[in-house]
């Protein structure tokens, strides 16, 4: 009797790659921001990583797992909380697209817990430490520090500063989101104004044909950390935000909703993270009780 001979079912399941495009375009039509697209199919791509290459489709909740209880590749040190945080929403994210999307009938982390991240703390850079790096920067560095201290740009707005975002004493800023805001221009900010073009870019690249016509955020982030740690100052590019958000609630009288126009918050919340209490200044409050 002739053997059985096997049949082989093909697989009739989506392409990964096809479900990764349609999952970007989600994003998309969802009004996400460019670096968070970015960003979430990077974290697809991490998982892959630490999986053999899984489809991350067929993972489970293990899987998930090795992603978040992974070591830092540079420091061998734990991830942070908020890097957990962060591919843990990523991940998140896609899953319940392919719940609503009919692509997966169980998300791997229905039930995993949220990671924990412990209370944000203010870091502003010290006036003294800001006044020491301004004494020894020069040239994009010196306009990188300046903008961070005296407007509050995030990095990802340093990067993508353009002539024609000045009007007049004012700046247009568009941030996360898309969403547009108008700040008054510091006076160190104009001196900047006359060195740089009044239309173009501020920090463009020569690999403008290749689609990159400016620094990159990851460009000014890494090479403001750079420049510090070269200085001997323990602080960050974002370091600069939280000083100039904390420097206007003390020049506007602790006035914290002008304090979160001026970052451009959308709660007040998020604004009390960046805004630094001088231990002086408390103490003063308290000895001047009536």
């Amino acid at each position: 009797m002739p053997a059985a001979l096997a049949l082989t079912v093909p697989d009739e399941r989506e392409p990964l790659d096809q479900v990764l495009r349609r999952y970007k375009a989600a994003l998309v039509a969802a009004g996400c921001s460019k670096s968070t697209i970015t960003q979430r199919l990077k974290v697809l791509a991490m998982l892959q990583g630490v999986t053999d290459g899984l489809d991350p489709r067929d993972a489970i909740a293990d899987d998930i797992v090795l992603l978040l209880g992974r070591p830092n590749t540079q420091t061998g040190e734990p991830l942070a909380p908020t890097s957990r945080r962060t591919y843990f929403l990523a991940l998140k994210a896609f899953y319940k697209w392919c719940e609503d999307t009919d692509r997966l009938d169980r998300s791997p982390m229905r039930r995993m817990p949220r990671p924990r991240v412990p209370a944000a703390v203010p870091h502003p850079i010290s006036e003294a430490d800001l006044a020491r790096a301004l004494d020894a920067a020069q040239g994009d560095m010196y306009a990188w520090l300046i903008l961070g201290a005296y407007m509050g740009l995030r990095v990802h707005e340093i990067a993508k500063i353009k002539g024609e975002d000045f009007t007049g004493d004012q700046l247009v800023v568009k941030g996360k989101g898309g969403v547009e805001a108008r700040l008054r221009v510091h006076a160190r900010v104009e001196e900047l104004r006359r060195v740089y073009p009044r239309a173009g870019w501020w920090f463009p690249t020569r690999w403008a044909e290749a689609g990159l016509p400016h620094v990159t955020a990851d460009g000014v982030s890494a090479g403001v950390s750079r420049f510090f740690m070269l200085h001997g100052i323990r602080e960050t590019a974002h370091s600069l935000r939280h000083r100039f958000v904390t420097q206007v609630l003390k020049t506007s009288g602790g006035n914290l909703r002008i304090a979160q126009e001026a970052a451009r918050h959308s709660s007040v919340a998020t604004t009390q993270i960046y805004t630094f209490v001088d231990p002086d200044d408390l103490g003063n409050a308290i000895t001047a009780l009536p």
